[in-house]
């Protein structure tokens, strides 16, 4: 009895995406290859991030050179951001906004930059928002010292979160404080010595695990054993 060669698919194929809603919530995707299966549609494919495709790592980097000041102690501000340091895969919208192209978990890590004028002291809280809604738990209140004579009260505020966001999802910081003597400051550049300027905020976001590419995004493909039905996807085009 004469045995068939298994049929190899050595190389990278340019595929389209087809689903992305994996059953098993593991950040799968189904594809059409056309130069391997025509336009049958393969099973559900592993990602695999990195080799020859190139593929950039999902990240943004924001900061704020002006002050943010609250009007009213009765209203929540988002925090905004008008410097881009750097961004793929995710964008800031309306200033404060950060939107995502790829489904995934995200770092999300910001440090804000505080001063209170009352001779008492006083208090800030942030938070984080998902989608217009608040994410429970996610407060933390910060107390910013009294002034000393004539110069303000400073302190830092820095933390992260780790959450899942899929494609289209956005979210944003926001803040609110106890007496509006409580902002959020920029310093410009110094002398004696010489030093750069302190943004009143920062924020850095990164995928910290897999992401998954939009239905109709392009990937690119490469076979494992020889079956077509069980691909490794590699970046996007």
């Amino acid at each position: 009895m004469l045995m068939q060669p298994e049929v190899r698919y050595p190389g990278f194929y340019r595929g389209v995406v087809v689903d992305n809603a994996d059953p098993k919530n593991l950040g799968r995707i189904k594809m059409i290859v056309p130069q391997v299966s025509g336009e049958s549609v393969t099973d559900w494919a592993w990602p695999v991030l990195g080799g020859i495709s190139g593929f950039k790592p999902v990240y943004g980097e924001w900061q704020a050179d002006y002050s943010q000041t609250a009007a009213s102690t009765g209203v929540a501000y988002p925090v905004t951001f008008g410097t881009n340091d750097g961004a793929d895969g995710l964008e800031l919208l309306n200033n404060s906004q950060i939107h995502f192209s790829l489904s995934g978990v995200y770092n999300i890590q910001f440090s804000f930059q505080f001063q209170n004028t009352d001779t008492a002291d006083r208090n800030a809280t942030v938070w984080l928002s998902k989608n217009g809604v608040d994410v429970p738990g996610s407060a933390g209140i910060v107390t910013v010292p009294s002034k000393h004579g004539s110069t303000p009260g400073r302190t830092i505020a820095a933390w992260n979160y780790v959450l899942k966001f899929d494609f289209n999802d956005y979210f944003e910081l926001k803040w609110h404080v106890d007496n509006t003597s409580v902002s959020m400051p920029y310093y410009a550049p110094g002398t004696s010595p010489t030093h750069p300027s302190a943004a009143s905020s920062i924020l850095t976001v990164a995928a910290v695990g897999k992401v998954t590419p939009p239905t109709s995004a392009g990937v690119w493909a490469s076979f494992e054993g020889g079956d077509p039905n069980f691909p490794l996807w590699i970046g996007t085009f």
